[in-house]
């Protein structure tokens, strides 16, 4: 016990790596005594431990399921400890249903223990889910009668966190309440003067970078605090993301903090976007019950689609079909076509009919998009495809054309034609082009815009083998000049431009 106290203390320390060289050794010695309740409990303390520091919420929660299912019936409080956990990290993953479902199925098991610092812990986690949504008036209802089960002799830490969350909650609500917001910014620093620990020095110092007025009191003026980096990977990120939201967005986005991001961003929690090429052409969703990122990237048709969509308003089929490929409408050519996009356009986004909706006036895109970055295009190599003799399509072609980018500083807002100052531009896409060869280049300039061609064809055009004809294909399609639809034996690849 004396070693578990002891971890706990070195990690609120900032001691990481030795609190958990206390835990294992603490769950040696209960192995030695034969105490296997000891053992689990020190285990469950330790994976808890490092999923509050590790910056991918997926594999945190792959750690707790796995520690969870080892677990029996009769382990009431390990499991809730576990489950909280795992409450948090939906969240941080921008996982909000499956966080309101967790909480609706976790709380019974958690009043009916009784344990007064875990139904805390389940309110403070479900005020945060509340703020995360929005729901401010809400939230502050939750957390304060989260603080009525804690004890300030033994909860401080808890009690820390509590009046720090109040403060975001308070700054971010409006009309503000300048009164109640400077009364817990003095709590969260009487608060951390007497714990005087490491995490609590970090919530101090992000609580004084975003109070919304300067400090009254020369207690609470912001001190030079300065954190060993590396021992806390979340708190490292987290308080990067205080300072410069628009610099930590990419690393936010590959770890999975999804849920965090419209908080550090500054975005409306109430309203709905979609923000295109976050990361290597990978879409951003913000919707109400989640945020989340593409399941694919946003390229070809679906590119094509979701560009053209972004006007916010219905679209026929007619238009779709001109705009995109050049053609008059015919049904039994292009509706199949649409749909198949359409439906892939969906799987892309991870998104149902909410976002995409159908109706007799044709599609429409019910989320306002927005682009990462302002770019055009390089010239693409089909001029060269359009003029090149056959005589010359062996040689390699490669695209000898300039480079242009806009230089704008705020993000392009398409829905609606007008910009928005979101945050900084942060990628560009790649705009090298691969050599093509003789068979791709001749298919470019026999394919019209529109046409399709599947594999068995292109085998019989060109006399190759059927893995020759694929990885033809597939490279044209990655430069993304053909579209693939259908599956299996259905499969074959639409000319996009």
């Amino acid at each position: 016990m004396a070693l578990d106290l002891m971890a706990h203390g070195l990690f609120f320390s900032g001691k990481v790596q030795e609190a958990f060289e206390a835990l294992d050794q603490a769950s040696e010695r209960a192995q030695k005594m034969g105490a296997a309740n000891l053992k689990s409990s020190y285990e469950v303390t330790k994976v808890c431990l490092q999923a509050q520091i590790n910056s991918n919420p997926q594999e945190a929660m792959s750690k707790l399921h796995s520690v969870l299912k080892d677990l029996t019936a009769q382990d009431t409080y390990s499991r809730n400890t576990i489950q909280l956990e795992i409450l948090r990290q939906l969240i941080h993953g921008g996982q909000f249903f499956a966080a309101h479902q967790l909480f609706s199925q976790i709380s019974p098991e958690i009043y009916r223990s009784k344990n007064r610092r875990q139904i805390a812990i389940l309110l403070h986690r479900y005020a945060f889910l509340l703020s995360i949504q929005g729901s401010y008036l809400e939230s502050l209802t939750v957390l304060r009668s989260a603080r009525m089960h804690l004890n300030e002799l033994v909860d401080l830490q808890l009690i820390l966190r509590s009046y720090a969350l109040e403060c975001d909650i308070l700054k971010r609500h409006q009309p503000f309440d300048q009164k109640s917001h400077e009364e817990a910014s003095v709590m969260v620093e009487k608060l951390q003067t007497k714990t005087s620990t490491f995490i609590g020095r970090r919530i101090q110092s992000r609580v004084l970078k975003h109070s919304a007025s300067p400090p009254t009191s020369a207690a609470m003026r912001p001190k030079n605090i300065t954190f060993t980096r590396g021992q806390d990977p979340l708190g490292d990120l987290l308080d990067q993301a205080s300072t410069t939201p628009a610099k930590s967005l990419v690393e936010m986005v590959k770890q999975g903090l999804w849920g965090l991001i419209p908080r550090f961003m500054g975005w409306d929690p109430l309203s709905s976007r979609i923000i295109l090429d976050v990361t290597e052409l990978y879409a951003l969703i913000q919707i109400r019950d989640r945020c989340q990122l593409s399941n694919r990237p946003i390229k070809g048709l679906s590119r094509k689609l979701i560009e053209l969509m972004g006007e916010g308003r219905f679209f026929s089929k007619q238009e779709l079909v001109s705009k995109i490929w050049g053609y008059s409408y015919e049904s039994l050519r292009h509706d199949s076509l649409l749909h198949s996009g359409l439906h892939q356009l969906r799987e892309h986004l991870g998104v149902g009919t909410e976002v995409i909706q159908s109706s007799e006036e044709g599609f429409k895109l019910m989320i306002p998009i927005f682009s990462s970055v302002a770019h055009k295009l390089r010239a693409s190599i089909e001029s060269t495809i359009n003029t090149s003799p056959l005589s010359e399509t062996n040689k390699i072609v490669t695209s000898q054309t300039s480079q242009t980018e806009d230089k704008v500083s705020a993000t392009t807002k398409v829905h609606g034609g007008m910009n928005s100052n979101v945050h900084q531009p942060l990628f560009t896409l790649p705009t090298e082009y691969i050599p093509l060869n003789a068979r791709q280049i001749s298919l470019l300039r026999s394919l019209e815009l529109g046409a399709s061609i599947d594999i068995r064809r292109y085998c019989r055009q060109f006399d190759v083998s059927h893995m020759t004809a694929f990885r033809d294909l597939l490279q044209l399609k990655e430069r993304q000049f053909l579209e693939r639809v259908g599956k299996g034996r259905s499969t074959s690849y639409i000319r996009m431009r």
